[in-house]
């Protein structure tokens, strides 16, 4: 059989269905499955590479919370290990995409594979649809929630970005028992991407390096779970605008930010391939002309 005219025909026979949260039909489903079911939709995916920084802490995974205080010393976001209830992304970076390039710009879709994955995680990916022009993706993006400023100073140059949406959750029960019944293959569903906009992602190019900026809704990030054994550093950055965290990973360096502000309360994740002994000091000044 050619996979691809099946993976086709299949994409194209998708309906979109609905969760049943009525306690009888969810009853009926942790009957039938003893196995836990998870859905995990992707968190914005920054892409950073091996840099060497000075001056930065060591042993993050023996501490207990890592993470970004306001003024009060309260902590307004952490960073922690995968747990029970916050598993790891699943190791199927392939058959993800493979499924995911076959969407439209602005479809979603929700993927399940039985393979190496005993916790039933059901993976839930967008394909998004990409702006080459600032003003376009400015104007899909309310700015008294995303203001986002004008990059033409400081040779910074906006190449491209994209919109993140909420989007909507899949029968997971119908999708397992599907892969199930067709001898544990893959098996998809379409998924709405619905109207309630979550952030924005920028690919910014300053000093012939390229940076991804993501501005999100802080309300939905007051937590970030990661493999602690892949960071092996951090370090606190003062900025005029409050405190900022700074990761180094295995593969990289991330800055994030928080603001402590009811009204706007926004989320700053910002990351820079390759490797350059000033990547931390650019994160760091790209972080201030952003937020100026």
């Amino acid at each position: 059989m050619n996979r691809d005219s099946g993976l086709e025909r299949q994409l194209k026979n998708i309906e979109i269905h609905y969760i049943d949260v009525r306690e009888q039909v969810m009853e009926q489903i942790a009957a039938k499955h003893e196995k836990r079911r998870r859905i995990r939709y992707s968190k914005p995916q920054i892409i950073i590479a091996s840099i060497a920084v000075a001056g930065l802490l060591t042993g993050f995974a023996a501490t207990a919370v890592v993470g970004i205080h306001n003024e009060q010393g309260k902590l307004i976001f952490s960073i922690r290990g995968f747990n029970d209830d916050n598993l790891p992304p699943l190791e199927q970076v392939e058959v993800v995409d493979q499924y995911v390039n076959q969407l439209q710009p602005g479809e979603a879709i929700a993927i399940y594979s039985p393979v190496n994955n005993p916790e039933n995680i059901i993976t839930v990916r967008d394909k998004p649809i990409i702006y080459e022009q600032l003003e376009m993706l400015k104007a899909n993006v309310p700015q008294d929630q995303f203001d986002i400023p004008a990059l033409d100073a400081n040779n910074i140059q906006f190449k491209r970005g994209y919109v993140q949406y909420e989007l909507g959750r899949p029968d997971s029960s119908r999708l397992i028992d599907e892969s199930i019944q067709n001898d544990g293959k893959t098996v998809v569903e379409k998924v709405p991407v619905l109207d309630q906009i979550l952030g924005v992602t920028m690919f910014i190019e300053m000093e012939n390096q390229e940076y991804i900026v993501s501005i999100l809704e802080g309300s939905r990030w007051q937590t970030l779970y990661t493999d602690l054994e892949k960071v092996k550093a951090h370090r606190t950055i003062v900025t005029e605008h409050g405190d900022a965290l700074l990761i180094e990973r295995e593969d990289g360096q991330q800055l994030m930010w928080k603001s402590d502000d009811g009204q706007q309360d926004l989320f700053y994740e910002m990351s820079v391939q390759g490797k350059s002994e000033a990547g931390a000091d650019r994160l760091v000044a790209l972080l201030q002309f952003l937020l100026k």
